[in-house]
């Protein structure tokens, strides 16, 4: 490297607010939006590392524990699909017969204290098919496997009602090499964000100096999509977020660029 050229890090932030995208590609969901720039965000050609980070992310902890991914029981193969919602031990069982004793009561549940297991009991065998079922981790249940016949049943497993643990971000139209378990290579997740139950938002703000590198060197576009540890996008019902992207890049200048000596000034 020339003596005369120094490195210099320049950063500059992208605030984008859900309510201002150009494209919301899953509707009200909110989970998979298009930001489109009046001028491309530019960097140098030459410069010598390029990177991204997020700043901070905000919003509405609105998304249910019971939802479109995880709301089917089938028994004898009939799928039960609950209405979506946040329930809880309660509110669950009292939904569940509702569906199931459409007309006269057969099924009954209940929930043991101790062990946070449920037994369904019925009139008749029944079978739980696995295979078309996907409420398994609230129920207690393991993923596609068949129970029964039987007249009643108690749950393998302790029912959970905590609904996601946490978000990923993910820039769509980027190349990183961040790796998730799910797709076992690279993927487009930028950041994982924690989900506290007990708070009414989702709030990240970055409290270390992590970022990514980037290979593109002109970006046209942005496209956020939110997602489970599955891939599945968020269904945030139709309430908005705000995610602030911190970008930063090193370049070389001239070290005598801005060195205008007496000589230099009458020169010119």
């Amino acid at each position: 490297m020339s003596d005369e050229l120094i490195p210099i890090r320049d950063s500059f932030i992208v605030v984008l607010d859900s309510r201002n995208a150009t494209n919301y590609n899953n509707s009200n969901y909110l989970s998979d939006v298009t930001f489109n720039f009046e001028d491309a965000l530019h960097f140098p050609h030459r410069s010598l590392r390029n990177t991204c980070s997020v700043l901070s992310f905000v919003g509405a902890n609105s998304i249910y524990n019971i939802n479109e991914t995880n709301n089917v029981l089938s028994i004898n193969y009939t799928k039960y699909s609950l209405p979506y919602g946040n329930y809880n031990s309660t509110t669950f069982m009292s939904a569940l017969l509702t569906l199931l004793n459409p007309s006269t009561t057969t099924y009954s549940i209940s929930l043991n204290s101790t062990t946070n297991k449920f037994t369904l009991t019925n009139t008749s065998n029944f079978t739980i098919n696995g295979s078309y079922t996907t409420i398994y981790e609230v129920m207690g249940l393991a993923k596609n496997i068949s129970y029964g016949p039987q007249t009643s049943f108690t749950c393998p497993y302790t029912c959970n009602f905590n609904g996601l643990q946490s978000i990923n971000v993910n820039f769509e139209n980027l190349t990183t090499s961040n790796i998730d378990s799910y797709t076992k290579s690279n993927s487009t997740i930028i950041q994982t964000i924690n989900i506290d139950s007990s708070k009414s938002n989702i709030q990240y703000i970055r409290t270390n100096d992590y970022n990514f590198k980037l290979n593109q060197t002109v970006i046209d576009y942005i496209n956020i999509s939110i997602t489970d540890s599955l891939q599945n996008n968020i269904n945030f019902n139709n309430q908005h977020w705000t995610l602030t992207l911190l970008f930063n890049y090193i370049h070389d200048v001239d070290r005598f660029h801005y060195n205008n000596s007496f000589f230099d000034i009458v020169k010119k």
